[in-house]
């Protein structure tokens, strides 16, 4: 979602939203290979060990789960607009998303050693 309107995207389809006012986008050249399936570029690079080759490696797949999962998170506090501390997994403006970042375990559980 951005200021001018909306993208919906799939793994084949990508449609912008609102269509009229999208209707005569050119979409840019592709410059990515073909991706022969995320399940064999994971297999091959295993294989070959080369952790980097999948295009879904964790380099770009971590971060862009983190986005996936905060826009829940946001969605989940109130629709509200989160900034974001990465590196202390922490939403400055939001302490009421924190529930739905840190787990709080019953007393005697924990995932700390």
């Amino acid at each position: 979602m951005g200021e001018k309107g909306y993208i919906i995207s799939d793994y084949d389809k990508h449609k912008l939203l609102p269509e009229d006012k999208f209707k005569d986008f050119t979409p840019p050249e592709q410059t990515i290979e073909p991706s022969v399936g995320h399940h064999k570029e994971w297999v091959l690079a295993c294989m070959k060990n080369e952790p980097e080759k999948p295009l879904c490696n964790f380099s770009y797949s971590g971060p862009l789960s983190e986005a996936v999962l905060l826009g829940a998170v946001s969605h989940r506090a109130g629709n509200k607009e989160l900034l974001w501390d990465a590196e202390n997994l922490k939403a400055t403006n939001a302490p009421e998303a924190e529930e739905f970042i840190k787990l709080k375990y019953r007393p005697g559980w924990s995932l700390e050693g």
